[in-house]
């Protein structure tokens, strides 16, 4: 998906079901670790789900799924 210029999405959604999977309701920091031609990449940041956040990450999904949907 990063190649079809979703890389702002998949990394809000990343974060965002980490939180959702782990901290529920809570703000928290939250660590993707990716690994990518051997090296090792580690980025914390700190997220918070509120109402405006849950419209945008709706429409990175659907965003996604439009292009899939091509396919």
């Amino acid at each position: 998906m990063s190649e079809k210029g979703f890389d702002e999405e998949i990394r809000e959604l990343d974060l965002y079901r980490v939180l959702a999977d782990h901290y529920a309701l809570n703000p928290a920091y939250v660590t993707l670790v990716t690994s990518a031609k051997g090296k090792r990449f580690e980025e914390k940041v700190y997220v918070e789900l509120n109402h405006e956040k849950l419209k945008e990450l709706i429409n990175y999904a659907l965003a996604i799924l439009s292009f899939l949907e091509k396919y």
